[in-house]
């Protein structure tokens, strides 16, 4: 919503009649075509100054690559240690968020950084392979024995399993421990 102070009330009816008056203030209804999506664009017109603050955010494709980027690094097939591909991971999400930090995309990180726990939480199940270790690693994990067994119980079916309570255990905090970056941590930092 673009806000304009008008000095004298005939300048109100000079200006487009996407602009409504209250109290001296114009609130323009809908940002222009003329801009960018990527640009919210506010301005404050006051006794003939004009301040223009732009708040820029990643194209809607430049966070599409990033998303492919990190998938293609978590694919499951993809047979690397884990501490190489954490390694990685870190590189391509300190490079993108450093690359884009004057941007606003907190949004964003906050989905991206959930849905990278996820496809982490997957490589750990397929790497774990048997019902066996998979157990053997929720109880180390502090996982209750039903809820182990539970777990153990969707075999490969690795989507199913990472959402569910027993892999949970593979927190935010765990992955931290194992030297992960948080995509919104290292925004906000």
């Amino acid at each position: 919503m673009d806000l304009i102070h008008c000095s004298n009330f005939i300048q109100c009816f000079l200006l487009p009649k996407n602009f409504q008056y209250y109290f001296g203030f114009l609130f323009r209804c809908k940002i222009s075509s003329l801009f960018h999506d990527s640009i919210l664009t506010y301005f404050l017109c006051f006794v003939c100054l004009v301040f223009w603050v732009h708040y820029t955010r990643p194209h809607q494709d430049s966070v599409r690559n990033f998303e492919r980027k990190l998938k293609k690094l978590t694919k499951r097939s993809w047979s690397i240690s884990m501490d190489e591909r954490i390694q990685r991971l870190n590189w391509v999400i300190r490079g993108w968020i450093n690359y884009f930090r004057k941007g606003r995309m907190k949004k964003n990180l906050i989905r991206i950084d959930g849905h990278l726990r996820t496809r982490m939480r997957i490589v750990i199940w397929k790497q774990w392979k048997t019902r066996q270790k998979r157990y053997w690693g929720l109880r180390k994990l502090g996982a209750p024995e039903w809820m182990a067994k539970q777990s153990v119980g969707f075999a490969n079916h690795y989507q199913a399993v990472a959402k569910t309570t027993g892999l949970r255990k593979i927190s935010k905090e765990t992955l931290a421990k194992r030297g992960l970056i948080s995509c919104l941590d290292y925004y906000l930092n």
